[in-house]
């Protein structure tokens, strides 16, 4: 059965992360009479599709897709009780097609648009900070003997008690200092030390490296986890999870992809520059993006409205 999908899924790294880059056969279907809102007005939310007269939901329809696979988007889309229903979405030729859809009878919309950039977003500085950490751990073992050292070891346990420590000592800094502050010595910390390692082929450089990884990997995730959970209400908080811990896959993958072949082209060196590079755009995208809209929100907050009689996810 065909499956229509919005929000989320539509994101194409996630969707390929979940069901593979080649998975399924897409096609731009709208849904009429319905609206695709935001559940409680924050963008780490879940978009609600609700049943709003005149208007049209846009989206795409899903074929040909395994047991398998539609199992694994699950995994992001129905993190919470749902129900399938067969609907029916017109494609962009004016056919009419029968489609399943998961619905999520106890959400409600707040009348706010949802939006897959402001979404995206959000979760951007996980996925920078990641994937600047994936060319760090894939390079360094063989970055470490080329510039004299006999092997990696050291230098990861360098990482590893680094992070842990500071994670136990440093647990309560996110609330006293702010989420987004410690994200800022997140990414900074991790942006500077593959600066240091990209400019200097020396055994120094390798472990002032490893220790600053440590330190913004240690603030990084619990920071930007602490931000999610505060910002969502009880009923999206598994849903918001699932979203964080996919883009943290997304980072992984597409960072060890794209610097693992800038490191096979050009240099170790060079990927340890574009890991720099890559978590400096998280940097701004959280400033640019997720700090400015967020404090939008919070001096205009959305007003519900009453329960629809048919909403979705």
């Amino acid at each position: 059965m065909d499956l229509f999908l919005y929000g989320r899924l539509l994101h194409t790294p996630l969707f390929a992360t979940l069901a593979g880059a080649e998975a399924g056969v897409w096609q731009p279907a709208d849904l009429a009479d319905h609206a695709i809102e935001t559940a409680t007005g924050d963008a780490l939310s879940g978009p609600v599709l609700v049943a709003r007269p005149g208007a049209v939901a846009r989206g795409m329809l899903v074929s040909q897709l395994s047991q398998s696979q539609r199992n694994r988007l699950a995994r992001i889309e129905v993190p919470v009780r749902h129900r399938d229903e067969m609907i029916e979405v017109q494609l962009s030729d004016g056919s009419l097609r029968p489609a399943q859809v998961w619905l999520f009878p106890q959400l409600r919309g707040t009348g706010q648009p949802w939006s897959l950039e402001a979404w995206a977003q959000e979760f951007g500085p996980l996925a920078c900070g990641i994937a600047a950490f994936s060319v760090f751990s894939a390079f360094i073992p063989e970055h470490s003997r080329s510039v004299g050292l006999g092997g990696a070891a050291g230098l990861f346990l360098l990482y590893s008690l680094l992070s842990l420590s500071l994670r136990l000592l440093g647990a309560r800094l996110p609330e006293r200092l702010g989420e987004h502050r410690m994200v800022t010595v997140a990414l900074t910390m991790l942006s500077a030390s593959l600066v240091v390692m990209a400019s200097v082929a020396e055994p120094w450089a390798l472990w002032v490296g490893a220790a600053g990884m440590g330190v913004g990997m240690a603030f990084l995730y619990p920071s930007l986890m602490a931000n999610v959970v505060n910002r969502v209400h009880d009923s999206e908080r598994a849903s918001a999870l699932s979203s964080f811990t996919m883009f943290f896959e997304i980072g992984t993958i597409l960072g060890g992809v794209a610097l693992g072949a800038v490191g096979d082209v050009f240099s170790k060196r060079a990927g340890f520059l574009g890991g720099a590079i890559i978590a400096a755009v998280g940097l701004v995208v959280l400033w640019q993006f997720v700090v400015a809209t967020g404090a939008a929100a919070r001096a205009h907050p959305p007003r519900p409205r009453p329960r629809p009689s048919f909403v979705s996810r």
